[in-house]
């Protein structure tokens, strides 16, 4: 007797459970990049880049996440360094170990959007990963440039990283 009523309880929870893990749709992590790195700049000091990007779920239409962006002249302390910006992400488009996303909008009058495309190349970070960044001066650039992975190439800078870790998280 307690045998059927073993098999009867498991065959239920089976049946029910089942069916929602078949229909359950993505309910997994959104695919995402994060880091902290320090940015090599030839001119005006070192640039250090928080940021975290996440692309939209299910429902969601839109990214999430934020970039922080310090700026270091070489004439202070770095814990004196105030944020230069802090922007929130809106676009994001996760591709295997590249991610390229859009923050902003930034009140400065051409430069509006802030498009970054980061690569995860593995660890040591500073070895492969690499990091590309371009103001755009409107929503709709900043979008196309996301969903394309295609960055402006007037203004776009492309950094050396001399510091920190970025990851891109893809769960393909």
């Amino acid at each position: 007797m307690k045998k059927v009523i073993v098999f009867i309880v498991i065959a239920a929870l089976v049946l029910t459970v089942t069916p929602a893990l078949i229909f359950s749709g993505n309910n997994g992590p959104a695919e995402k990049a994060t880091g902290a790195v320090w940015l090599g700049y030839p001119v005006g000091g070192n640039r250090y880049v928080e940021f975290n990007a996440h692309e939209p779920k299910g429902d969601e239409e839109y990214g999430k996440g934020s970039v922080t962006w310090y700026q270091w002249t070489g004439t202070q302390e770095w814990y004196e360094v105030i944020p230069t910006f802090q922007l929130a992400v809106k676009y994001v488009n996760v591709d295997g170990d590249t991610a390229c996303f859009a923050a902003g909008p930034n009140p400065h009058p051409t430069k509006v959007w802030l498009v970054m495309k980061v690569k995860d190349g593995g660890s040591p970070a500073t070895i492969g990963d690499e990091v590309s960044a371009v103001w755009v001066s409107t929503e709709d650039a900043a979008e196309i440039a996301v969903k394309s992975m295609i960055l402006p190439t007037s203004g776009l800078y492309t950094y050396t990283l001399i510091g920190g870790n970025l990851v891109v998280h893809s769960y393909e």
